[in-house]
């Protein structure tokens, strides 16, 4: 397990007050505890801030050039004589010289693969370089599970049992892969390479939660577009603006246990303009999810929904999802519909995140929120929903009180494959 420090942060210059802020939301959200002070507080409050650093763990010092101002010198001497440890961070081009410094960071937007290193520098753990795949071991039973899911959510008809299955139950990375490779039926390749890509996600989730280290999916990107490019290729388009393909899928009585989807944000813009304008985005979800980007860059905005006593012009509505006119979900339905439940609430923006390639981030059940991209390149994300971690029945959509809520909204169904053809991951 690794052990997670607390943390005192300062920076050389008001410059670096941006990059203070997207190194404290990457490490804050990977569990280390971060605390700041950048000005010069009164006699009253500095014996308080260096009360910080003596109870801090690490202290970290984000560098561009010298320690600009003796509030900062006095900071980083203190921590010297508590005997923290220190962190250096130089920000530099390629041509300035970076001795001494713990980590380097080519730019005041870092890369995720630059903040994972100065994670594993701040919590003392190597990074182990990026493997294709984790060996895995599957029991018999499992892996008619896993073929099963894979199955439902394509739609398609037959039975676990006649599937091909792998000799034994501890599989290599670069086994699977050829194993994968080496089915000549198409749909039962696809059906396979589907209950391989769930039975792996399953662990590096499991990793991810015990540890709290980011994991990186980026090495499936050859199983998910071989999958979807053979036969699990229609998408729906949601309503949130991007196409959505299920891979893998276990619903009973009409709610979900686990639900693999693939979401698409193409480079041409959104994959439907919603009707209401975006006016529906914020939402939660009954199951709790995980979410790994494959490529591109997604915002992911949390909020706080609370009923209201009574409606007013500053308040919304929570609105209920149904799926064909129920609220017992399908995978294969073919359209939904809001309710207007006619409960005033309010929202109130708690924090965001951003997230790019290789890095995952999780959505509580019940938890209000909004995704969207950051630029306009493409963006692929597996989304991963699990109730045995998390579930919360009365999950919503928040929207404006006077809103034309359509009675039903029919789900276009597209072919994908083309696009992922055109992504690049670097395979």
């Amino acid at each position: 397990m690794v052990q997670v420090p607390s943390l005192f942060m300062v920076r050389s210059d008001r410059s670096l007050d941006e990059l203070c802020r997207v190194v404290r939301s990457y490490l804050e959200w990977n569990g280390i505890s971060v605390a700041t002070h950048a000005n010069r507080p009164g006699n009253s409050d500095e014996g308080a801030i260096l009360g910080l650093i003596e109870r801090s763990d690490v202290f970290l010092v984000l560098q561009k050039g010298e320690l600009g101002d003796a509030w900062s010198v006095r900071q980083f001497e203190h921590a010297l004589s508590a005997g923290k440890r220190i962190v250096r961070v130089a920000v530099a081009d390629d041509r300035q010289a970076n001795d001494g410094v713990d980590v380097t960071l080519h730019s005041v937007e870092p890369s995720v693969s630059a903040l994972r290193s100065l994670w594993s520098v701040i919590v003392s753990e190597p990074v182990a370089p990026d493997q294709e795949f984790a060996d895995l071991k599957v029991s018999d039973a499992d892996w008619h599970a896993l073929v099963e899911g894979a199955r439902s959510a394509a739609g398609i008809m037959g039975s676990s049992s006649s599937s091909p299955q792998p000799e034994g139950q501890s599989w290599s990375g670069g086994t699977l892969r050829e194993w994968c490779d080496g089915i000549a039926e198409p749909v039962e390749r696809s059906v396979a390479r589907c209950a391989v890509l769930t039975a792996l996600l399953r662990g590096m989730r499991r990793n991810q939660d015990g540890a709290g280290q980011p994991s990186d999916a980026r090495p499936l990107w050859t199983f998910v577009r071989a999958a979807v490019d053979c036969s699990f290729r229609r998408a729906q388009v949601s309503s949130q603006g991007f196409y959505c393909v299920p891979l893998f899928s276990v619903v009973r009585q009409g709610q979900i246990e686990e639900l693999l989807r693939l979401h698409i944000w193409p480079a041409n813009g959104a994959a439907a303009e919603e009707e209401t304008g975006g006016a529906f985005s914020v939402h939660s979800h009954q199951p709790h999810a995980t979410s790994w980007v494959l490529t591109g860059g997604l915002h992911n905005r949390v909020h706080r929904v609370r009923q209201w006593p009574v409606a007013t012009t500053r308040s919304q509505r929570l609105f209920a999802v149904s799926w064909d006119g129920r609220r017992s979900y399908s995978v294969a339905h073919r359209q939904s519909s809001l309710r207007d439940t006619g409960v005033p609430v309010s929202v109130v923006l708690d924090h965001e995140a951003m997230f790019t390639a290789g890095h995952s981030y999780t959505v509580p059940a019940g938890q209000f929120h909004e995704t969207g991209r950051m630029d306009s390149s493409p963006v692929v994300t597996l989304f991963y929903f699990d109730a045995r971690i998390g579930w919360f029945e009365n999950a919503g959509v928040v929207g404006p009180t006077a809103a034309h809520v359509p009675v039903a909204k029919a789900k276009e169904t597209v072919d994908v494959a083309p696009l992922l053809r055109e992504i690049d991951l670097g395979d």
